[in-house]
């Protein structure tokens, strides 16, 4: 195979042998990959730490069932729109802003807190049409169907987040004192709280039954066929052994050719070994960048042995 690869004119290089060739693009492949994957990175926690997140034009209103506006404000983090005021089922909280430099972000929701229980409801933000305006409606009569019929003082929060800035925005903008009529029964409802989970709300823990085992044969049959199947291989690597005549007459005499074979063959026999890992204990996580690493190893000294050895066969046809 590589009297076949060696050219006929020998120019100071092997660029024209199809085997150095692969073994440099495969080199060089790996370096820009890991070259492309260190950029990305570097981009992504550049991005997280350019990106903050700034709003503007902040008003929040409390509005009648008729539509009347109750309470109107405006006002910017960490400033508070709200200063306890009571509020009815029927009326609804309305929270209006924009992003700054058209930024937007994956997650944005007002979040009312029972202080007492701890009981959240939420509302999701909707953007405006071929705008970077955005508005929070939250009616108080959905407020009793997430949290049920709870009076009391609740915290209001707004929460934007996205994966490209360093810190998410939690800004509490105030409180608000919900105020049911006397007829209202006294429930719980759904709770939806980190603090307070009960009982009633809780799924069922489910129990899995797995299948047992299938019956195995004893260990000793299994070292038995083991020995068998490597039988075949054994006499077929005798055969290659002794039957072929192999010879080391070519390997390189100098140091540097030498050690490059010798670390060829090393690296070739931990990439086998590492295959056997990877089905017997490794991950392909935890294997794909043990190969990235011994595939650029091994391209690089595969590449410096086999152009010692066509220097060797060159000289000595010259001789």
């Amino acid at each position: 195979a590589v009297e076949q690869c060696v050219p006929r004119s020998y120019i100071g290089s092997l660029s024209r042998c199809p085997y150095h060739q692969f073994g440099s693009m495969a080199a060089w492949g790996f370096v820009l990959l890991g070259f492309l994957s260190v950029a990305s990175q570097a981009h992504a926690q550049e991005a997280a730490v350019a990106n903050k997140i700034s709003l503007g034009n902040v008003q929040l209103v409390v509005t009648a069932a008729d539509g009347t506006q109750l309470i109107r404000n405006s006002g910017a983090a960490p400033t508070k729109l709200l200063a306890s005021p009571q509020v009815s089922p029927a009326e609804t909280l309305s929270l209006t802003f924009s992003m700054a430099d058209n930024f937007k972000p994956q997650q944005m929701f007002l979040a009312l807190v029972h202080k007492a229980t701890g009981a959240a409801a939420y509302a999701v933000a909707k953007s405006k049409k071929d705008s970077s305006d955005y508005t929070i409606s939250l009616p108080f009569s959905n407020l009793q169907k997430q949290v049920g019929n709870q009076a009391g003082e609740y915290i209001a929060s707004l929460l934007v987040g996205d994966p490209t800035v360093s810190e998410a925005l939690q800004w509490e903008f105030g409180s608000l004192e919900l105020v049911l009529p006397a007829s209202a029964p006294a429930s719980p409802g759904a709770m939806r709280s980190a603090q307070l989970q009960p009982t009633s709300s809780q799924l069922p823990v489910i129990q899995h039954i797995f299948r047992s085992a299938e019956k195995r044969p004893p260990a000793a049959v299994s070292s038995v066929f083991t020995v068998l199947v490597m039988v075949p291989l054994t006499l077929v690597l005798l055969y290659v052994s002794t039957g072929l005549g192999i010879n080391f007459n070519a390997w390189p005499r100098d140091s540097a050719g030498s050690a490059a074979c010798v670390s060829f063959h090393v690296l070739l026999a931990a990439m086998l070994g590492l295959y056997l890992l990877f089905w017997t204990r490794l991950n392909l996580m935890q294997t794909l960048p043990l190969v990235g690493g011994m595939g650029i190893l091994l391209a690089l000294s595969g590449h410096r042995a086999l152009a010692t050895l066509a220097d060797a066969r060159l000289t000595s046809k010259k001789d």
